[in-house]
């Protein structure tokens, strides 16, 4: 006979309690560890809100992302775009912005994150949608095809004699290019089961559904965003890449992209107040634009670098996110243990470099004077330097 387990099946074991955390991963958190339902799998509003208060904290607000890595991502990106001669910008958001609000969750409304940067973000197919509805109506149907690869974006109503296609412009996704503010949101339906069967006549005479002020609210909560910031990058693609106007359409797309974000929003909620943006000015673009370009310089030379030249890299790296506030004490006594073993192979100028790093290193987390010349000492021995 087989055996009869409890639902939900995980209920018995023990798990770190979910909470506000500068590292935790928020958009894992939200998308795979919805951990409120009832023994039926019910869920009602009261589970919905404890959820996402422990997403977010007691304010109902927090910050999601990695700085590092969002740096990172969109200096990856400018060095791309400035390689293959496409358009970047950047925007900033005028309220809250939201995406992803259809996409099945316990709380009924969604919110679409990035898959490694852990922020929410605006998809490179959405720029594509905006792009393209803000240009229709000034292009015929052979420059649609040219830029966008069909001239109809419906699928069942493109021309039989032109097959859908890549076109000639590649829409990057949309990256915060800083830490992003969540914040909790209230949609409250006063005649909710008025919109659910208004349209059934021998429903609406019944005292639940006809639309009156004796209805009890119903609010909804969801996350949204405040002061995003996204960059936006715009490319031509390969096959296209030395045609004789890709310039000039690029600057067109672009052009009709920063109407779009000003004037129509992105995102969802854009009727509401959502999702409208205003372009940084060109004191801060070129600002960005220097520090994103620093950003990508320095990776390029790490990705040159071998192995033991990387790994002094990464514990300096390490060692100044420390002293930022951005990283643990024992991430850097990780890496010194690992590094002292590895440290025999190395030549004494690489032994050198790290014995002066973990000095560093030490004054930095050891606060015990004799500790830490002790330790001191103990580097210099096994790394075989004169102290």
């Amino acid at each position: 006979m087989a055996q009869q387990h409890k639902q939900p099946a995980y209920r018995e074991f023990k798990q770190p309690p979910l909470g506000p955390s500068e590292k935790m991963n928020r958009g894992l958190a939200f998308e795979r560890y919805f951990d409120q339902y009832k023994p039926d799998w019910s869920v009602d509003a009261k589970a919905q809100q404890a959820f996402i208060k422990r997403l977010t904290g007691d304010q109902g607000c927090c910050k999601c992302g990695d700085a590092q890595a969002l740096k990172a991502a969109n200096a990856r990106q400018l060095g791309l775009a400035e390689a293959q001669q496409g358009e970047v910008f950047w925007a900033k958001s005028d309220w809250r912005f939201v995406t992803g609000l259809g996409i099945p969750h316990p709380i009924e409304n969604g919110l679409l994150w990035h898959p490694t940067l852990a922020t929410p973000y605006l998809p490179g197919s959405a720029i594509k949608g905006l792009v393209r509805a803000a240009l229709e109506p000034t292009l015929d149907k052979d420059q649609l095809y040219f830029l966008f690869g069909s001239d109809h974006k419906e699928p069942n109503q493109q021309s039989p004699d032109r097959p859908m296609k890549s076109g000639a412009l590649i829409f990057m996704d949309a990256l915060p290019v800083r830490k992003v503010r969540l914040v909790v949101d209230v949609l409250t339906n006063h005649m909710g089961k008025w919109y659910e069967r208004g349209d059934d006549a021998s429903r609406v005479s019944t005292d639940t559904v006809v639309p009156a002020d004796w209805q009890t609210p119903n609010p909804v909560v969801f996350l949204s965003t405040e002061e995003l910031m996204l960059q936006f990058v715009i490319l031509p693609r390969s096959l296209y890449r030395n045609h004789t106007n890709i310039g000039s359409w690029i600057t067109l797309a672009t052009e009709a992209l920063q109407w779009a974000l000003q004037h129509e929003g992105a995102g969802a909620k854009t009727g509401t107040g959502y999702g409208s943006f205003s372009l940084l000015d060109e004191t801060a673009a070129r600002k960005m634009r220097s520090d994103l370009s620093e950003k990508w310089r320095d990776t390029s030379l790490v990705s040159a670098m071998d192995e033991t030249e990387l790994a002094l890299y990464q514990l300096t790296e390490a060692l100044t996110a420390f002293k930022a506030g951005n990283a643990q004490r024992h991430q850097l006594t990780g890496m010194r243990t690992t590094l002292l073993a590895a440290a025999c192979e190395w030549n004494d100028a690489q032994r050198q470099k790290l014995y002066e790093i973990l000095v560093d290193v030490e004054a930095s987390i050891t606060s015990n004077r004799q500790t830490r010349r002790n330790n001191v000492r103990m580097f210099a021995e096994k790394l075989g330097i004169a102290h």
